[in-house]
């Protein structure tokens, strides 16, 4: 005849045996009987802030993409607009440059056959416009540069300036096309998405 157990260990077992009451949920390990993953909840071990870092750079990524290609139709716009003024202006320049030349060259008493002005005047005035011209130039390079910023999403301010820049008529150097593109760009800028991406 076997040995007889212990009740202690009959009962146990008699436990570890029976199926469960009805209605009674399944006996599951607790979950506070497991011990965390290493570094679980610290940051600098790698715990549970890596994948909340990841997500915050996916969504900072997703919103720089999109204001790229948001700031990207008017930043082209502001820099066509620059390159067609300096052209523009570069040309009137040298066209003005060339009459200056000109009057320098003929003799005093007919100077004044140029706009049927004294000829004084006309240099004085030539001297201006060429002035105006330079001016003019550098607007446009400004332009262009706070336009490309504006196209990387780099400088805010810049952006900003260059836009304002483009629209007035008397400084613009293609006002024709500094408006409408000044005014979108102006439109882009505001976008609070856009604010963002620049400071990101």
């Amino acid at each position: 005849m076997p040995q007889s157990e212990e009740p202690g260990i009959l009962q146990q077992r008699y436990e570890d045996s029976a199926p469960p009451q009805q209605g009674s949920p399944p006996a599951y390990p607790r979950l506070s009987e497991a011990p965390p993953p290493p570094g679980y909840g610290d940051p600098q071990r790698g715990g549970y802030s890596d994948d909340y870092d990841d997500d915050r750079r996916r969504r900072r990524m997703n919103l720089r993409g999109s204001a790229l290609a948001t700031v990207s139709g008017p930043a082209i716009g502001l820099i066509v607009t620059g390159i067609l003024g300096i052209v523009i202006n570069a040309g009137y320049f040298l066209l003005q440059m060339v009459q200056i030349s000109e009057m320098n060259r003929g003799p005093r008493g007919r100077r004044g056959d140029f706009g049927g002005g004294g000829g004084d005047e006309l240099m004085v005035g030539g001297i201006i416009m060429c002035g105006a011209l330079i001016f003019s130039i550098t607007v446009g390079v400004l332009i262009i540069v706070g336009a490309s910023k504006m196209k990387r999403l780099e400088s805010y301010a810049f952006a900003m300036v260059s836009s304002i820049l483009a629209m007035i008529p008397c400084i613009s150097p293609c006002c024709l096309l500094g408006l409408p593109f000044g005014i979108w760009a102006l439109v882009v800028l505001n976008d609070q998405n856009v604010k963002d991406a620049f400071k990101s």
